[in-house]
């Protein structure tokens, strides 16, 4: 009898403790699953803080290029109204030229420009005559407006260069968290 109740409370025992070590091997596995749902909503976290930032350098550097591109493009537009300015200075001053070169023709004697010793239509100034260091402080000044505008458009491809890499990255971004990209960071971190 002993050995049977000993044999009885030993089987229970044994049922027991096998019971135990599943419980143990099945809590076991519900930790593991919970450590990779707490890696995985920690990635997802991460992912999602990095998309915030992405979209906020994103913002930045858009805002950043339409300043750059509103420059560029006033910029072009000085650009453009100095060359016209300068252009038609420079045409006067050509045409000036030509009348002080007149002004010192006399009948008979050779031109020192074409030789000629008639002079039937000498040129005329009709308008004030531009200074030639005006048209070479204007020169310098163009200059100076071509290579600041270079340097703009330089920034410009940098610019554009960047906000695409920012762009794409956002999007990487969007498609790996699919829903939860659009969710606030706080439901994350509950």
């Amino acid at each position: 009898r002993d050995a049977r109740a000993r044999h009885g409370a030993l089987s229970t025992e044994a049922a027991e403790l096998a019971e135990a070590e599943a419980r143990a091997q099945r809590a076991e596995l519900q930790l593991g699953a919970q450590k990779d749902a707490a890696e995985a909503a920690a990635r997802a976290l991460r992912q999602r803080q990095d998309l915030d930032d992405q979209r906020r350098r994103f913002d930045e550097l858009s805002a950043s290029y339409k300043r750059v591109k509103a420059r560029h493009g006033g910029l072009s537009e000085e650009v453009c109204a100095l060359k016209e300015r300068l252009s038609r200075l420079e045409r006067a001053w050509l045409a000036g030229q030509a009348a002080v070169l007149a002004r010192r023709l006399e009948a008979g004697v050779a031109c020192p420009v074409c030789g000629s010793t008639e002079h039937p239509q000498p040129a005329q100034a009709d308008l004030e005559l531009p200074e030639e260091e005006l048209l070479e402080r204007l020169r310098l000044e163009l200059d100076q407006l071509e290579a600041e505008r270079q340097s703009l458009q330089a920034a410009l491809e940098l610019s554009q260069g960047e906000r695409a890499q920012a762009k794409a990255r956002v999007e990487a971004l969007v498609e790996v968290l699919g829903l939860f990209s659009r969710q606030p960071v706080t439901l994350f971190a509950e």
